[in-house]
C-alpha cells in the first residue's frame, strides 16, 4: 500500500491531484461554512495553477492540503467521514498517505541522507508537526540532522 501511494503522489496525474485537494474543500464547507472565504480562497490559488498546469505546485498543493487538514484537528467522526470520502473517490485516505510518509521517512533515516526537494520536504513538514513534543525529542533532533545535511550540500 505505501509503495503505491508514494507513486500517486509522484506520478499521479494533475487531475487527480487536483480532485483530491477540491474535495477536501468542499468537505470543509459542508462541515464548516465559516471557512468559506478561506476555502475561496485556497481555489483561487487551485485556479492560478490551472493556468501554469504547474504538475509541481499541484503537488506542493496536496502535500499542503494533507498536512493543514491533519492539523485542523477535527473531531474523530469528521476526520472519519473525510476519510470515507477519500477512499470512496481514490481508494485511499489521510491515514494512508500519512503512513506512507511515515514508512518513507525511516527510509530516508536508515538511508541517512535526503536525496531531494521532495524528500527535503517531507522531513521538514514531519520536523514542524513534531518540534515542539519533547516525546520526541531525539527523532526530531534526526530529522533536523538530516536537513540541515541536506541544506549544506544543495
Amino acid at each position: 500500500m505505501s509503495k503505491k501511494l508514494l507513486t500517486l503522489d509522484k506520478t499521479a496525474d494533475y487531475a487527480t491531484l487536483r480532485e483530491w485537494c477540491m474535495t477536501i474543500l468542499e468537505f470543509l464547507v459542508i462541515i464548516s461554512p465559516e471557512m468559506l472565504e478561506f476555502v475561496n480562497g485556497m481555489k483561487v490559488a487551485i485556479d492560478r495553477i490551472d493556468k501554469k498546469q504547474s504538475m509541481r505546485y499541484m503537488r506542493s498543493m496536496y502535500r499542503e492540503m494533507n498536512l493543514m487538514v491533519r492539523e485542523m484537528y477535527l473531531p474523530d467522526p469528521l476526520m472519519d467521514k473525510l476519510n470515507q470520502i477519500l477512499t470512496e473517490k481514490f481508494k485511499y485516505n489521510l491515514v494512508d498517505v500519512a503512513a506512507a510518509e511515515k514508512d518513507e521517512i525511516q527510509k530516508i533515516l536508515k538511508r541517512g541522507r535526503i536525496r531531494n526537494d521532495r524528500e527535503f520536504e517531507l522531513v521538514k513538514n514531519k520536523e514542524e508537526e513534531i518540534y515542539d513534543d519533547d516525546s520526541q525529542f531525539d527523532y526530531a533532533e534526526s530529522l533536523r540532522s538530516l536537513l540541515g545535511d541536506y541544506e549544506m550540500n544543495r
